[in-house]
């Protein structure tokens, strides 16, 4: 906000072996959207499992990507 910019949407995919975000999914997008100001429609989470690949598949920890698209 400082710098004159807002954010537009956010789009966030979590990868774990762990909990599943589907259940939490509505939770989730409320608290980043009233966090961020925007509307609960322009934030968008995604689960995804690993399928057993690298040590994040062993569940010793969460990759988490998060895209934002800005505006002035």
């Amino acid at each position: 906000k400082e710098a004159g910019f807002r954010v537009v949407n956010i789009d966030v995919v979590v990868a774990t072996e762990g909990p599943r975000i589907a259940p939490h999914r509505a939770a989730m997008r409320a608290r980043l959207a009233d966090l961020l100001e925007i509307d609960a429609s322009c934030a968008n989470i995604k689960g995804k499992t690993l399928e057993g690949l690298t040590d994040l598949a062993n569940g010793n920890a969460v990759a988490v990507q998060a895209v934002f698209l800005l505006s002035d």
